[in-house]
């Protein structure tokens, strides 16, 4: 097989002196889960009380991450008068986290595992961490290997680099509840959530002998977050029921929510200590090594009014009204309020007179239902010009946009809920067109302009599909009951609107010639589509031939790139098994999607200085001319052009639950005065089948409506087996 940008064949003495390595393996390791939680309850009739804490440790299948929570809560209900009841809440619960960055252009541990060749060894011959050379020669066992263009040897990084996040979060509230009149009640609750959160990202210091590859001065960089959330809210209730079938309830009242968020953050070299767990700037050798990053702070705050009413008549005819006005802060003056109205119906058919005499239906009940809701989750103050702090001075932020206005979603929904034979079987179906008007997103700028994307109210977006369940419960004697569960969903979603607007381009990734945008949102396509060349086989020599759509003979970039694959299933469906004999339970829960693509932008690696995937093994040569595997090449810019060539079928089938437990007899109980004694051993994702080549063919978005679907190396999802007792008094 002819070959580019390589060293040449290994000789079968060199294969036998090269390690063969799993990457994989390398940074991987089984991992333990524990979950341990109490609670203590009391009271009276006039009050309660619940006073519970837990301790949580789940340790991480790639080294060097896990995840520990620490929690406490209480909570008081208190009737202090027939009509007056106060409750009050309060939590702590600290979270730690050591992590490693994923689905990143910038540490891409994951990414390299799958494209370090397994010829490179893990370590040395003196045990340390194998340097691989980035674009750079190196030699094991004085063999002479091929440079690696992209990826270090992960395990150098989980070796000499930790991050860490360890979150304190405070939360409580406190509710009242007064029925000054009959059927006429007051109701209020406040509320505070703050969060106190400390990232430290240390890279050690290290020097590897006879390696180029050396850390002289270690690093710290350390990041402060302190937010405060706070709610309060006061609504009036009323409920009237008359003679001849007649209810209504009706509910009034307002809200106001804040949040406060101040960041700040340092950055620092060559510290006396060399762990994360020692090394603070009070060791640093040389303030002169120091660097501390702009503070940066935002307030928000978000006020309404709402009402909702709701009437039935003979639990027959059923109709509801909602009304609600928001003001977030985080819009202009003159669009700083949107208001949000929404109505329903539903008419139960089975209760009807005309149906007294059927035995097939137990309930048959048909429903409709419009509303709009809002969405204002953007950033604050992006309707303002403003000035960023940069280095010694400010800089005047252009990206900003006096026009920007609330999202607002409309929904109409048709439905039927139906119960046949003795309620035996239940059916569910829903039809559903949902509209996102002036939909919030970062609509781009013309290129000559040089300038960041502002958020703009850019796109609308039509949601249409139709919703399924159906559920069986049968029986097998006296002591055996089950229930079956299945559910399905059809959609699908097209952009009608951009508001006269340029297409919306997406995120890229430097996988690929040019690092190009990935997906394109425009009129008629899917949002978030992906956008690239059409991969139309390989040429004579191997290499590959992308197709000419405009037919000037030329492919190009600006011409030739066209929508290539849609990140949104087209059916989205779950399986749901419930069985109990005696005192045995099981559990069976699956889901899966049909129909999405995933661009699975690690295997793009592979043909540049990487590792190969196993389609190497029927790549394009002289003796197989019939391949639609690219000839292998590090040189060739063509093979890393992003076309439907890295576009793979997302549809997959996981089973994420198995739970089988056994609760012991309740006479056996009583003896020992125990309520209940239950043990329990559950397995989570035990099994998926996919056709997806990558870890995970359940990607989802990254951060964006923009960014869905684009595998850059997502932590891999664990199978668990967990044993528990759940033990009451």
């Amino acid at each position: 097989m002819p070959t580019t940008g390589g060293r040449g064949k290994f000789t079968d003495e060199e294969i036998a002196a090269l390690p063969n390595e799993s990457w994989i393996r390398a940074i991987s390791q089984d991992a333990a889960i524990s979950d341990m939680h109490i609670g203590v309850q009391g009271g009276d009739d006039r009050t309660q009380y619940y006073v519970s804490g837990g301790l949580f440790s789940q340790g991480g299948i790639i080294g060097k991450t896990s995840f520990d929570r620490r929690s406490f809560s209480v909570s008081v209900n208190s009737k202090l008068k027939e009509n007056l009841t106060l409750s009050a809440l309060g939590s702590f619960a600290q979270n730690e986290r050591t992590f490693i960055a994923e689905n990143s252009e910038n540490s891409r541990l994951l990414s390299s595992v799958a494209s370090l060749p397994p010829v490179f060894p893990v370590y040395d011959e003196n045990g340390d961490p194998f340097n691989n050379g980035l674009r750079t020669g190196v030699s094991y066992n004085g063999i002479e290997l091929n440079p690696q263009a992209e990826f270090g040897n992960p395990v150098l990084g989980l070796t000499y680099a930790d991050n860490l996040d360890i979150t304190n979060i405070l939360f409580g509230n406190a509710l009242m509840s007064w029925e000054f009149l009959e059927g006429l009640k007051l109701n209020g609750a406040i509320g505070a959530l703050t969060r106190g959160q400390h990232i430290k990202n240390f890279g050690a210091r290290f020097d590897i002998p006879d390696q180029v590859f050396t850390n002289p001065n270690n690093n710290l960089t350390e990041t402060f977050v302190d937010q405060l959330f706070t709610q309060g809210e006061f609504y009036l209730t009323y409920e009237l029921n008359r003679t001849g079938g007649h209810s209504l309830s009706a509910v009034a009242g307002t809200s106001v929510l804040a949040n406060t968020l101040n960041t700040s953050g340092r950055f620092g070299l060559n510290f006396f200590p060399n762990t994360i767990e020692e090394v603070n700037f009070s060791n640093i050798i040389s303030n002169d090594d120091k660097i501390v990053a702009p503070d940066y702070a935002e307030i928000n705050t978000t006020l309404s009014y709402y009402a909702r009413a709701n009437y039935n008549f003979q639990e027959k005819y059923l109709f509801s009204a909602t009304l609600r006005a928001d003001a977030s802060s985080k819009f202009g003056p003159d669009n700083r309020w949107g208001v949000f109205p929404s109505v329903s119906a539903g008419w139960v058919l089975s209760s009807e007179g005309f149906m007294a005499d059927q035995a097939v239906f137990s309930l048959l009940k048909v429903r409709g239902s419009w509303g709009v809701n809002g969405n204002d989750r953007i950033s604050p103050y992006q309707y303002a010009d403003r000035y960023q702090r940069d280095g010694a001075g400010n800089l005047f932020q252009l990206d900003f946009n006096p026009g920007v206005k609330w999202e607002e979603i409309s929904q109409t929904n048709i439905g039927i809920d139906a119960n046949l034979f003795s309620d035996q079987i239940g059916i569910t179906l829903d039809l559903y067109s949902k509209t996102t008007r002036d939909m919030l997103l970062n609509f781009p700028n013309p290129s000559f302009l040089g300038l960041p994307p502002p958020v703009r109210n850019a796109a609308t977006v039509q949601n249409m599909g139709i919703e399924a369940l159906v559920l069986y419960r049968g029986r097998i004697g006296m002591d055996f009951k089950y229930t079956i569960g299945a559910n399905a969903g059809l959609a699908q979603n097209q952009i009608t609107d951009l508001g006269g607007g340029l297409p919306i381009q997406g995120a890229g990734t430097r996988v690929f010639d040019g690092a190009p945008n990935l997906s394109l949102s425009d009129v008629g396509s899917p949002i978030a589509s992906f956008y690239g060349f059409v991969f139309d086989g390989l040429d004579e020599q191997g290499n590959p031939v992308y197709r000419d759509l405009d037919g000037d003979g030329e492919v190009t970039p600006e011409n030739d790139r066209t929508i290539i694959g849609n990140p949104y299933p087209t059916l989205i469906y779950g399986l749901d098994i419930r069985a109990e004999y005696k005192g045995f339970d099981l559990t069976v829960f699956a889901s899966g999607t049909e129909g999405n693509d995933v661009v699975n932008a690690s295997m793009g690696y592979g043909f540049q200085f990487s590792n190969r995937t196993t389609q190497v093994l029927d790549a394009w040569s002289l003796e197989n001319p019939n391949s639609s595997v690219m000839r292998p090449s590090a040189l060739e810019v063509t093979n890393h052009e992003f076309s439907d060539y890295y576009i793979e079928d997302g549809s997959y089938l996981r089973l994420r639950n198995v739970t089988l437990g056994y609760r012991l007899p309740q006479d056996l109980l009583d003896r020992a005065k125990i309520a209940n004694l239950r043990v329990y051993v559950s397995g989570n994702n035990l099994l998926t089948i996919t056709q997806y080549s990558g870890y995970d063919p359940e990607i989802g978005a990254n951060n964006s409506p923009l960014d869905v679907g684009v595998d850059r190396g997502f932590y891999p999802l664990a199978r668990s087996i967990t044993g528990g007792v759940t033990l009451s008094f």
